[in-house]
């Protein structure tokens, strides 16, 4: 294996769960950025985070990081 391949699939599973958790939290973050525009006029964002945007973007994430992982085994990422 070559080095680039076993940083590959070091960092593959450190990108899965921050896709995982960024699907499973995207109604917290939402609610608390919509509280923070709305209580302090604090922006987090340009806009309002929406849960579905979140969602879609998380599990793009996590399909990433299952390519990266299948690259990196197959030979693919060298």
């Amino acid at each position: 294996m070559t080095s680039s391949q076993v940083v590959a699939l070091v960092i593959s599973p450190f990108v899965a769960v921050f896709g995982v958790f960024f699907i499973t939290s995207r109604h917290h973050i939402s609610r608390v950025a919509r509280q923070l525009r709305r209580e302090q006029k604090q922006y987090v964002g340009p806009c309002t985070q929406s849960p579905t945007l979140m969602l879609v973007a998380g599990v793009a994430i996590v399909i990433a990081a299952a390519l990266i992982a299948v690259g990196a085994l197959t030979g693919v990422i060298d």
